[in-house]
């Protein structure tokens, strides 16, 4: 009997060619997919203004890339917590990794509404004063915050 993998879905803003972006899909491509199933759900693209450098690796190894394409304004963002809330009701995961600034402040604001996962924030750039500020008033709705660097932490 083949066991069932354990869904991940990861949130990234973008996949622009950032540094945060490359170490979502190299993380990715490290995966043993006979184990996981992963998703990835994009913010912003064309209509932000922003490439998918990164959409032809993720297709090279069959994961599959749902991606909001939302406005770069507040109301976007407004709809994209709910459209979080949609897609992870519909995709049922264990595990969810937020990776950029916008994606871990919008998902975590979903949170609320959420079945119950194992929430993932990550800081992996330094933040404005008041990104901290937000940081610090939100990161109680993950699980656990993941920071990549020690100077960051």
């Amino acid at each position: 009997m083949k066991a069932r993998r354990l869904r991940i879905v990861y949130c990234t803003d973008s996949l622009i060619a950032g540094g945060t972006e490359q170490q979502l899909v190299e993380l990715i491509s490290q995966l043993d997919f006979e184990r996981y199933e992963v998703y990835v759900i994009c913010l912003y693209s064309e209509r932000a203004n922003r490439s998918q450098h990164f959409l032809a690796q993720l297709s090279n190894l069959n994961i599959p890339v749902i991606n909001f394409d939302l406005d770069w304004n507040a109301k976007s963002k407004l709809h994209a917590v709910w459209l979080l809330i949609g897609q992870i009701w519909k995709l049922r995961p264990e595990i969810v990794q937020a990776v950029n600034y916008h994606s871990n402040l919008l998902l975590r604001l979903a949170r609320p509404f959420l079945p119950p996962i194992y929430v993932i924030g990550c800081i992996f750039v330094s933040y404005s004063p008041r990104q901290l500020r937000y940081e610090r008033i939100s990161n109680w709705l993950c699980n656990c915050v993941v920071c990549n660097s020690a100077a960051l932490a």
